[in-house]
């Protein structure tokens, strides 16, 4: 389905199957069959871990194959890692035997990829002072098990929300909270030779307020975007011209607040989609001008889940098209998704919502497949919390041709929670 950019209301439609040609808007019932009904659905799910599981995070590192890490409550809350694989004939997901990284308590994990057989992961090490700390994972492709690398220090003091993403082959950004020092917002790179890392200097990248929440997307090979709440959204670039030595620019304020870390997803070196919730739902795009300086918005934010919503997630399935995964809590705090469109500066829903979980779950992280699948890692509040994947796909519709355009407006049964005006042609 792809999204085309408005144009004037009262605008006709043609959609048809075969020989039959129905006009809009006499066929709106058929319309709506077509369009309103087509979603994201969740495919056989699989357990990774039989036992309750939080902080989960998922990374892409070959084709079909992801490592997921996550805290594993069934072994003393240990930092544990598995490899996925994703059979693309029938989408069924198949785990194999997990390895532990961290044999401590273990808490805020953040993965990333390096190249085709290797990630990093980040976390908190409450074994030793809540330090921040690092371990490469490095996985055998022939029988799909990991290798722990020796865990890194990379901050001597009591980290909160670790996040991570790479931004060269052997270099990754961390953005953390600084428990120790008023809680502020701090940054580093990491460089990688095998399973050694290397730390390079802290830039602190708040220090007027205490942060929560904080998120990282890499924009290109040397700037990343972190996003953060500190009396309010707000985002700032993060910039290692020289490789190992960060600097920062301004900072943007995008809302009032953010009850829940708010992901991104880079579109290009320039422009960033973000999902956000401050009890309910929006996304918005932002572009990066001037060096390291978020200096223009584009469209009014865009609301599109009106109640308690958290632990959201994104991806970028191809140019332009996100998929974002959520907490549900407009129904029973389900597993939610759906996908949006980005027409230069506007955001177009491009699959309603589904629910892909029937039960109370959270910690969701989503890595692409292709173009109309993606990944999701969570834990099932319905089994025990069990960690649990699935794949979800985008539905199609075949056999219709629809040409045209046309105001949702005019179609009865549309979401009216979503305050923007999908034009769609089905092909």
């Amino acid at each position: 389905m792809i999204i085309k950019p408005p144009i004037s209301s009262g605008s006709g439609v043609s959609l048809v199957q075969t020989a039959e040609t129905i006009t809009f808007p006499q066929s709106v019932n058929k319309i709506n069959d077509l369009i309103y009904k087509m979603g994201v659905t969740g495919q056989t799910s699989a357990i990774f871990e039989s036992a309750s599981s939080s902080y989960v995070q998922v990374t892409q590192v070959d084709t079909n194959r992801y490592v997921v890490a996550y805290r594993d409550f069934g072994n003393s809350g240990y930092g544990t890692a598995c490899v996925l694989t994703v059979n693309p004939a029938d989408n069924t997901v198949t785990s194999y035997t997990p390895v532990v990284f961290e044999s401590a308590s273990t808490l805020y994990v953040s993965i990333a990829k390096l190249d085709t057989n290797k990630a990093i992961v980040v976390y908190q090490d409450a074994g030793n002072s809540s330090y921040g700390t690092a371990c490469v994972l490095t996985v055998n492709p022939a029988d799909n098990t990991i290798s722990a690398g020796t865990p890194t220090v990379f901050a001597s003091v009591s980290t909160l929300t670790c996040v991570v993403c790479q931004t060269q082959t052997d270099k990754v950004i961390v953005a953390y909270r600084d428990q120790t020092n008023s809680s502020y917002g701090k940054a580093v790179v990491l460089t990688v030779s095998g399973t050694t890392i290397t730390v390079g200097s802290i830039l602190t990248f708040e220090s007027t307020n205490s942060i929560s929440n904080p998120q990282i997307v890499a924009l290109n090979s040397t700037q990343a975007i972190v996003s953060y709440n500190s009396l309010g959204l707000k985002l700032r670039v993060l910039g290692n011209p020289s490789g190992t030595i960060l600097n920062t620019g301004n900072s943007a304020s995008l809302a009032n607040g953010a009850d829940a870390p708010s992901p991104m997803v880079a579109l290009s070196d320039s422009k960033i989609f973000i999902a956000y919730g401050n009890y309910s739902a929006y996304c918005a795009i932002l572009n990066v001008y001037s060096g390291n300086n978020i200096i223009s918005y584009g469209n009014v934010p865009i609301l599109f889940n009106q109640i308690a919503t958290s632990s959201l997630s994104a991806c970028l399935l191809e140019a332009n098209k996100i998929m974002v995964a959520y907490r549900d809590g407009s129904n029973n705090n389900y597993g939610a998704s759906l996908t949006f469109n980005v027409i230069g500066e506007e955001i177009f829903i491009d699959r309603n919502k589904r629910n892909f979980n029937t039960s109370d779950s959270g910690s969701f992280t989503l890595s692409p497949i292709d173009s109309s699948r993606a990944l999701v890692c969570y834990s099932d509040g319905g089994n025990g919390s069990y960690g649990t994947t699935r794949v979800l796909k985008l539905d199609t519709c075949t056999g219709y041709t629809l040409s045209g355009q046309f105001n949702s407006n005019n179609v009865s049964g549309h979401s009216d929670n979503i305050n923007v005006v999908p034009y769609v042609s089905l092909t």
